[in-house]
């Protein structure tokens, strides 16, 4: 088969920023929506025709507003979003029922189609696409928590299990530790694309600038983070004047950030909460530093990836990260931090050490960057993934 008369189907939740300001969307993953487009545009830059298919929504907050199918290009990348109704149950329905027209329009007999992980809305548009002969592929980026007894984990669990199914194309997978989760074959494990990115930082002018995103959860390290701080504030006060302290997303502990940030660490920690894409990338340009802080033991570090990592380091960024998932194959010692132990005292260690030692880690950084843009370059992810999303490899 011709791989460039192929057209492959990349459908997650990915958002254009106005398309997300115009449907009022929070709550959604910058760096998932960055992986996505990413790897669609490295398959166009070998050859082929990848085009996402997005459903479009957010939480339900029973506005009853209607958004119609939506096409924009995002770096040149076509985005097509489903239909999103903002209304209590039926909000459900309409994403499911526009994603499914959507495929059957446009995907045709040599098409391959990409799932983002497992979802609910994808059920039908999948049945119905491997039934008609299309080729089906599951890309796992978060697998199911195997401690998750709730009707969510049982829900998931399920939705899994059809995916796994139907998908007879195999699997990409966020991590080597998901293998487990799924027995598609072949699979590949694709950690992302590196962005191109030619800023150089200066760790000679204080203070060392720091970056903690994502979701502000216990399991991911928010907790560990606000211990830390703690500990460098009550035991050398000296070090954190040279510190400051950027946090970014949402989650269960932001309002306890919020508050820590304005009181207590007032002057070392700036609590920015969402921001646009925009500014999350004007402050990755800023940051020496970035901070990964999953717990190990947690299923969901077992369970995901961080891909928050390959973006950190790819803008120059020291990745200071917990031995979660498959970070330490990424990072060694010379081009990475990672702590020996996922505690507080571990961490104002190293956050102690990066401030009284810049242009040791400055070196780090560098080393960091440049591993991640070679092993993670468009070129290179790209030209694997449309091998593998044509079958023409034998990955395994």
């Amino acid at each position: 088969m011709d791989v460039m008369k192929q057209r492959f189907f990349y459908i997650s939740n990915a958002f254009e920023e106005s398309v997300k300001k115009q449907r009022s969307i929070s709550g959604d993953s910058p760096a998932a929506s960055g992986k996505v487009i990413r790897l669609c545009h490295a398959v166009r830059t070998q050859g082929g025709k990848a085009i996402v298919i997005s459903l479009g929504r957010g939480r339900q907050r029973g506005s009853w507003r209607w958004y119609p199918v939506t096409i924009r290009r995002t770096e040149r990348i076509p985005v097509v979003y489903a239909a999103y109704y903002d209304a209590p149950l039926l909000t459900h329905l309409v994403s499911a029922c526009s994603l499914f027209f959507i495929l059957l329009k446009n995907s045709r007999c040599n098409s391959v189609l990409i799932f983002y992980n497992f979802l609910s809305y994808y059920v039908p548009g999948l049945i119905i696409n491997r039934l008609m002969g299309r080729r089906c592929i599951l890309d796992l980026e978060d697998g199911y928590r195997r401690d998750e007894a709730s009707l969510k984990g049982h829900l998931n669990q399920f939705l899994i299990k059809i995916h796994n199914h139907y998908c007879n194309g195999g699997a990409m997978l966020a991590s080597s530790t998901l293998i487990k989760q799924t027995p598609l074959r072949p699979n590949i494990v694709c950690y992302g694309v590196a962005p191109i990115v030619s800023h150089i930082k200066d760790w000679r002018l204080l203070p060392i600038k720091i970056l903690f995103g994502g979701a502000l959860l216990k399991d991911t390290g928010a907790e560990l983070f606000l211990d830390a701080i703690g500990n460098i504030m009550s035991n050398n006060p000296a070090i954190a004047s040279r510190l400051k302290i950027t946090v970014t997303g949402f989650g269960d502990m932001s309002d306890k950030i919020q508050d820590t940030a304005e009181t207590l660490y007032k002057g070392l920690v700036e609590f920015r909460g969402s921001v646009s894409n925009k500014e999350y990338i004007q402050i990755l340009s800023e940051s020496h530093v970035g901070l990964c802080l999953k717990l190990p033991d947690m299923s969901m570090g077992a369970t995901t990836f961080p891909s928050k990592v390959v973006e950190m380091a790819a803008y120059g960024l020291l990745v200071v990260s917990t031995k979660v998932s498959d970070v330490p194959k990424l990072f060694s010692d010379k081009c990475g931090v990672l702590l020996s132990q996922a505690t507080p005292q571990n961490l104002a260690d190293i956050l102690t050490d990066v401030a009284s030692f810049p242009e040791k880690y400055q070196v780090i950084a560098l080393r960091g960057q440049k591993v991640i843009t070679t092993l993670l370059s468009p070129e290179r992810v790209g030209a694997a993934l449309l091998d593998f999303w044509s079958g023409s490899n034998s990955v395994r």
